[in-house]
């Protein structure tokens, strides 16, 4: 009866004798008695340890244990098991025993139970049959203040990163890199560690007018897990910025190289944070785009009213409010970062603003720079329009001419878009823009754009045929309206004519012909010549468009909503 304990157990046997009287041979005996339940520890990696991957773990008993090389006595549960299992067992000497996992481990808690046949030679079990870990396979995430893509203005003293966890690492400057035009001399001074997980980035040096980006190295969580989001980019040299988003949904179509009509006013813009003449303004892409810079022209500006800047998109998805892009600016010390021909690709091969005093040419906003000679115009004739600037023909003697030159002869694809304001036409046409005709020779035209005086105007178009000299007329079937702004877009394709109005098809022709891309004349904006009678425009003209590709449905849409001010939103200023 009774139970033992730890020790040396003697058991003496006395009075013991066999029939002869001969007493035992052996009278004493010793055992050694275990009633202590065997330790283990845990190793490579540690009990509690947060994990991401598990290939093996080790576990060292404190004496020599049955059954522990058995597989089948490990048993895994909780959320971060996932598809992990115990492979194999090896044994490594010295009561120690690695097990090897196949699989992969979750978010969570993994239990590792031991079986009961896992004993000491006494037949104790271990005196806890299970341990866990954590399993992480999140990345951790960082926030920063100043926030991705603030505007800095011409300092920046610190930056302040709130990790969403403990990170390790982070407090070593080493691995915090500045790039960018906008880093200029900052680097890294020291860092304060607020937390585990927050890190103040002193810096010293200063930035230079730009974007640039702060790139994180080496920073993971506790578990291994590297740092999500490695970058943070900001702008230097200007002091706000608003988000602009597009607005186009309903447009069924995709835009590539789009640009599109910025119009700031005091309720868009703080022009008393800016330069005069609005120099110091800059447009960024989205992130998902690669936060680019974007090409722009400042076509007028008026810091008491509306100003117009034009900005090249890359890209522009259909029927979607999605994309976006940021307008930059405040910086009285900045300097103009507009690239003005790159706004228009190649396809277009003149634009014209009709920003500059009438008796001056109007400069071609293109590479092409198919600058436009007045002829007639007086100093009253450049007016305030909606977009800004633009001219008022008389309808008796003004006009614009552009020397000839091969690009803008077309055999195929061509576009003539504009906005205009006419009051009548007194001799049956009104002419927009004609390639030709000034020599007396009826209808010697490349192409000829004009709105025929019927019930007051439609949209018409002339040209010969390249191959035989024949003549070609079209023209709509809907009315162009006195008095009031319209957008009006030609399109050729070589297979059929199209005119918009403000945006919205108004009629397709076929095309018979094919332009007659020989003719060596001049361009003529306001004016052309039919038999010997020369035409006069008589009204407002802006923003007259020549382009050497057949303009979609959705451009024409967008354009002529781009220009009427409804395709953009504006964000708070930040």
């Amino acid at each position: 009866t009774g139970t033992p304990v730890n020790g040396t157990l003697s058991l003496n046997i006395t009075n013991i004798l066999d029939s002869f009287g001969n007493a035992l041979t052996t009278t004493a005996f010793s055992y050694t008695t275990d009633i202590t339940s065997p330790g283990y520890t845990v190793s490579n990696p540690s009990t509690g340890t947060m994990v991401n991957t598990l290939p093996s773990i080790q576990i060292n008993y404190t004496e020599p244990m049955l059954d522990a090389g058995n597989s089948a006595n490990y048993t895994l549960s909780g959320a971060g098991t996932g598809s992990l299992a115990v492979n194999t067992v090896t044994a490594l000497g010295g009561n120690a025993f690695r097990l090897n996992f196949s699989g992969t481990i979750s978010n969570g808690t993994v239990n590792i139970t031991l079986a009961a046949n896992i004993r000491d030679n006494a037949g104790n079990p271990p005196a806890s049959n299970s341990f866990s870990l954590t399993g992480d396979i999140i990345a951790p995430t960082q926030t920063s203040n100043p926030v991705a893509r603030k505007a800095i203005g011409n300092s920046l003293t610190s930056i302040t990163f709130t990790f969403s966890e403990p990170v390790l690492s982070a407090s070593n400057s080493a691995n915090y890199t500045f790039s960018g035009p906008g880093a200029g001399t900052l680097a890294v001074a020291s860092i304060n560690t607020v937390s585990s997980s927050i890190y103040q980035i002193n810096l010293t040096g200063t930035p230079a007018q730009g974007v640039f980006t702060v790139t994180l190295a080496n920073i993971t969580d506790i578990a291994g897990n590297a740092l999500s989001g490695t970058t943070l980019t900001l702008v230097a040299g200007y002091s706000k910025y608003r988000r602009i988003n597009i607005l186009n949904s309903g447009i069924t179509g995709a835009l590539t190289n789009f640009p599109v009509a910025v119009i700031v006013n005091a309720s868009r813009i703080d022009y008393s944070a800016m330069q005069a003449n609005g120099i110091d303004i800059a447009f960024y892409d989205n992130e998902t785009e690669g936060f680019n810079k974007l090409s722009h022209e400042i076509e007028h500006w008026n810091a008491a009213g509306n100003s117009l800047i034009w900005v090249r998109v890359p890209s522009i998805t259909a029927n979607s409010n999605a994309d976006f892009f940021y307008m930059y600016y405040g910086n009285p010390s900045g300097t103009d970062s507009q690239n003005a021909s790159a706004v228009w690709d190649n396809n277009f091969r003149a634009v014209h603003h009709f920003n500059k005093p009438a008796t001056t040419s109007q400069t071609d906003s293109t590479s092409y720079a198919h600058n436009a000679v007045p002829g007639g115009m007086v100093t009253g004739t450049l007016v305030n329009t909606p977009l800004g600037l633009g001219l008022n023909f008389d309808g008796i003697d003004d006009m614009l001419t552009i020397a000839d030159t091969a690009n803008l002869r077309f055999t195929g694809n061509l576009t003539i878009s504009m906005w205009v304001n006419w009051n009548s036409a007194p001799l049956g046409t009104a002419p927009l823009v004609e390639k030709g005709g000034i020599t007396g020779i009826d209808d010697d035209d490349n192409y000829s754009f004009f709105l025929k005086n019927v019930s007051p105007g439609r949209m018409s178009i002339e040209f010969m045929d390249n191959t035989s000299n024949l003549r070609s007329f079209s023209q709509g079937s809907q009315t162009v309206n006195t008095g009031s702004w319209v957008h009006l877009l030609f399109r050729y394709n070589g297979t059929n004519i199209r005119f918009y109005q403000n945006g919205a098809l108004q009629d397709e022709f076929p095309a018979a012909y094919t332009l007659k891309n020989t003719i060596t004349l001049p361009l003529l904006i306001g004016r052309n010549n039919n038999g010997g009678v020369n035409y006069f425009f008589n009204g407002i003209m802006d923003e007259v468009r020549i382009s050497s590709t057949p303009r979609t449905a959705a451009w024409a849409e967008a354009e002529y909503k781009s220009g009427a001010d409804t395709y953009l939103s504006y964000g708070p200023e930040l």
